[in-house]
């Protein structure tokens, strides 16, 4: 029978794991908010959901503009869950920005938790992984900034904790197993083009069921229960915007691959921050660990993950990066982060004395890297340090709200456009001169809702639009938020995303009046709109939604998706409407 003293001391010992357990995840986390927190701001593309989310509210639905059928945000969950703060009477703003902080805060603090759970032994717990994702520069910016990633980050943590469990239990229940496959199913819905981190995520479930020896039931429940809710959704998708994948992502596919750019974007990360070195230094560590204790199912979970950051990085590359500095980067970083996001040291001290001296090392250039690196302003390669930019452009340390951005000369351009939007008189086309082209205004075309006002162009989008009201139709140049342009050929090779431009042709052949003169190129570009595919493409946005509509968006969203327009408006009308 043990002593009360030595109860005590077991009581004592018990007591003080357990708050080592916590206190290394959850001390990340408050890191994250912190860091997150000091460098908080919404970006202009942020921005654009402010948008979406008032015409979701008035009953327009998830688009762009009144009128036309465009998925203009890339993340339908992310949407959703704006919408619901917005019908809660929260600014969308304020919301994505709160949101994806406390979203990156727990996914980080989760995820160290879950972690910890994955190595034995007794020893303290401590913040191998977490180190290096939290200490980044790039990290602090996109734990806020608007955009989904603290929505990405959480959705890894409950599939990485998922996972985790059913490999820790014999024998999982359907129930259990199927959840864990409509958990790593939502990342379809947090961005569709996460589909590599999904079957990662799934063969790692897929591998645990296997060990178990439940392979064939595991695997039809882990499928099941990822597929139904995101095929459903894309079923929807094809048949209500005639598209595979939203328009924003249909103007960043590139007109064949971008890999030059691809490893800029790869060096401008990895490279900038030494990620080689802390890397090896986890992976050493990691591979030492799997060679002592119960590796049971968790090599599975390790190369399953691995493999699927890989194929996350080989299609980043393939497809030129993006224009934002680290910031598609992130997610696959926090993906292989995952498993020694927090790390249990060994208990034999002389294992120990190895696994800390990498963990100084990784100290050190945590240091450095928080306190001296960052990404450098005045630079040719398209990427751009996105808070820098808005701080810099907005004249504000911390840019929120669309009012927030009212030194911006597009700013301007939209309150214009709302005034002349309030002013009576014939629906106009009002080109500002501040994008392409000179001044100009038109009678506009008449295929527009009642409820349009006003036809104006714009680029960039989300402030403009905002500022401008849902009673003015804009026209991106760009391609994000619209059909033609994030179809036509690239004009230029610049930051992802801003490579195609709607020229004059186009843009007045479609929203001028049909009674408007035009030029020969503009001639030639309103013949070609009233031949084959692109004629299909303006009835599947623009045309009443009905059961015979939807079927033949569904028939025809592949073609439309992969449809691409010569910027010559002759090359063009000869292609689609034949010699």
């Amino acid at each position: 029978m043990p002593s009360p003293t030595s109860a005590k001391t077991n009581t004592a010992r018990q007591m003080g794991a357990l708050v080592a357990t916590h206190a290394t995840p959850w001390g990340l986390a408050v890191i994250v908010f912190m860091s997150g927190y000091a460098n908080r701001f919404a970006c202009d593309d942020a921005i654009i959901n402010a948008r979406v989310v008032a015409n979701v509210l008035a009953g327009d639905g998830p688009v762009l503009n009144a009128g036309e059928r465009i998925e203009a945000v890339t993340s339908p969950l992310w949407l959703l869950v704006l919408s619901i703060a917005a019908w809660l009477g929260v600014s969308v703003e304020v919301a994505a920005v709160w949101l994806g902080l406390l979203a990156s805060s727990v996914a980080v603090g989760w995820t160290a938790h879950t972690a910890a759970r994955l190595w034995p032994g007794e020893g303290p717990v401590l913040p191998l992984g977490g180190v290096v994702f939290v200490c980044l520069p790039a990290s602090w910016q996109f734990f806020t900034s608007g955009l989904e990633n603290g929505l990405i980050y959480l959705w890894l943590a409950a599939s990485f904790h998922l996972l985790v469990d059913l490999a820790r239990v014999d024998g999982a229940s359907r129930l259990r197993t199927t959840l864990t496959g409509a958990v790593v199913g939502l990342g379809l819905l947090v961005r569709p083009d996460l589909g590599f981190t999904v079957a990662g995520l799934l063969a790692s479930g897929l591998l645990v069921a296997r060990s178990r020896g439940d392979g064939a039931r595991a695997a039809a429940a882990l499928i099941l229960g990822a597929l139904a809710l995101p095929l459903t959704v894309q079923l929807l998708r094809m048949g209500y915007y005639g598209a595979v994948v939203p328009n924003s992502a249909i103007a960043k596919l590139p007109d064949g691959h971008r890999i030059a750019q691809g490893l800029t974007y790869l060096r401008d990360f990895y490279g900038r921050y030494w990620l080689w070195v802390p890397l090896g230094i986890v992976a050493w560590i990691g591979l030492r660990a799997l060679r002592i204790g119960d590796p049971k199912r968790r090599p599975l979970i390790l190369g399953a993950l691995a493999a699927a950051a890989l194929a996350r990085h080989a299609y980043i590359v393939w497809i030129g990066g993006d224009f934002m500095h680290g910031r598609w980067w992130l997610p696959p970083l926090f993906l292989v982060l995952m498993p020694v996001m927090a790390f249990r040291l060994p208990a034999a001290s002389g294992r120990r004395r190895l696994e800390l001296a990498g963990l100084a090392a990784i100290a050190v250039w945590s240091v450095i890297v928080a306190s001296s690196v960052r990404p450098s302003a005045d630079r040719d390669d398209h990427i751009s340090d996105e808070r820098r930019t808005w701080v810099e452009w907005s004249g504000r340390e911390h840019p929120i709200l669309a009012s927030d951005y009212s030194a911006l000369g597009w700013y301007d351009v939209g309150a214009e456009y709302r005034a002349l939007a309030a002013s009576p008189g014939p629906r106009r086309l009002v080109l500002s001169g501040r994008f392409w082209g000179e001044p100009a205004t038109y009678e506009a075309a008449d295929w527009y809702p009642p409820s349009v006002r006003l036809v104006g162009d714009a680029c960039p989008l989300g402030v403009l639009s905002v500022v401008a009201g849902r009673d003015v139709f804009i026209v991106d140049r760009w391609g994000l938020g619209d059909p033609y342009a994030a179809r036509i050929e690239r004009l230029l090779e610049g930051q992802i995303g801003h490579e195609r431009m709607l020229e004059n042709p186009w843009l007045l052949a479609r929203h001028a009046s049909v009674d408007t003169p035009l030029d020969e190129r503009g001639r030639s570009a309103r013949r070609a709109l009233r031949c084959g595919l692109l004629r299909e493409l303006h009835l599947a946005t623009t045309a009443p939604m009905t059961p015979a509509r939807f079927a033949r968006n569904l028939w025809h969203a592949w073609d439309l998706t992969w449809l691409r327009i010569p910027r010559d408006v002759g090359t063009a009308e000869r292609l689609f409407c034949g010699d």
